[in-house]
Order: C-alpha cells, then sequence, then structure tokens
C-alpha cells in the first residue's frame, strides 16, 4: 500500500466520522451523545493528516520526476487492511439500543433453585432479616407466582455482591 493510499484512507475514514457524528446523527446509534465533540475532534485530526501526507507526497513527487524509488509501497496484501473500513461503509451494523435488550424479554432466566424443605416463614416485625441476593430472588420469584402476602411487607436486608468487604481490625481480628 502506497503512502498515498494511506493517507487518502486517512481523509476517507475521517471524512466518513464527519459525516456520522455532524451530517446524519447516526453516531448516538454506537456510543453515548457526550462523545459527539471527541469524535469531531478526532475526525478532524484524522482529515487534516490525511491531507497533509497527500499534499506533502504530490510535493515531493513533483520535485523529481525521475525518482522512483520513494520506498513508500509494501506488500500487496496490505490492501486487505482496508477491508474492515469497507465492510463498515457497505455492511453498517445495526444501532445499540434498548431494543436489543427487550429482543430477549420472551425468554426469562430461570430463578435460582429453592431449598428441598422450601423456604422457613419470614416474621413480620422486628429487625431486618438478613438475605442473600439468591434467597431474595427465590423468594420474590415465589411470591409472584404464588403467595403474594408471603414476602409482603417483610424488611429484608440484602447481603450480596453490593456489599463492600470488611477489613481486619488493628486488633488482629479476622475478615468476616
Amino acid at each position: 500500500m502506497s503512502r498515498s493510499a494511506q493517507n487518502l484512507l486517512l481523509v476517507l475514514v475521517g471524512g466518513a466520522m464527519l459525516w456520522i457524528t455532524l451530517g446524519s446523527g447516526e453516531y448516538v446509534n454506537y456510543v453515548r451523545p457526550g462523545f459527539r465533540y471527541p469524535l469531531v475532534a478526532a475526525a478532524v485530526a484524522l482529515v487534516g493528516l490525511g491531507a497533509a501526507g497527500l499534499r506533502r507526497e504530490w510535493r515531493d513527487t513533483g520535485d523529481d520526476p525521475h525518482d522512483d524509488d520513494h520506498g513508500g509501497h509494501g506488500p500487496g496484501v496490505a490492501w486487505l487492511l482496508c477491508l474492515p473500513v469497507l465492510a463498515i461503509f457497505v455492511i453498517a451494523p445495526p444501532a445499540l439500543g434498548s431494543f436489543t435488550a427487550a429482543r430477549g424479554a420472551g425468554r426469562a432466566a430461570p430463578p435460582p433453585p429453592s431449598p428441598a424443605e422450601g423456604f422457613a416463614p419470614l416474621p413480620r416485625t422486628g429487625a431486618p432479616v438478613p438475605m442473600s441476593m439468591g434467597e431474595f430472588i427465590g423468594r420474590a420469584y415465589e411470591a409472584q407466582t404464588g403467595d403474594p402476602a408471603s414476602f409482603e411487607g417483610v424488611p429484608v436486608r440484602l447481603t450480596g455482591f453490593v456489599s463492600p468487604r470488611r477489613r481486619a481490625s488493628a486488633a488482629g481480628a479476622s475478615p468476616g
């Protein structure tokens, strides 16, 4: 791939980024709207670098028309690196959004299995009942499909992956 082709590819990719960001607004299908200005800056940088490279190539080739050995040619297989860029232009990937998550809504994940002896009844008064995430999900599923009153109004204290780890104290207590 010649340097001119590389620079032209930079200009084309930068121009496509500018079009997607400023012209059509399709960039929000792939990134957050807050990334608009960094995308525009990157696209302008790509176009500027590619244009500067093309200008330098055209200026250098005009100075010495008899010098054919510029050393800017690589193997022909390097053109295969353009295929992903071409694929993006020809076959645009679908937008990611809430509909992607909703497509699997008909296939609910199975709830965690309840214990063989079933869940013990919960006290309705007193301190919140400590409960793991798995037990909470299992009890909530049973309340949804069975008797909703079995879980209604019961104060619980969830412990699980969102709880910070306890640190050992200076007295040498073990973490819990």
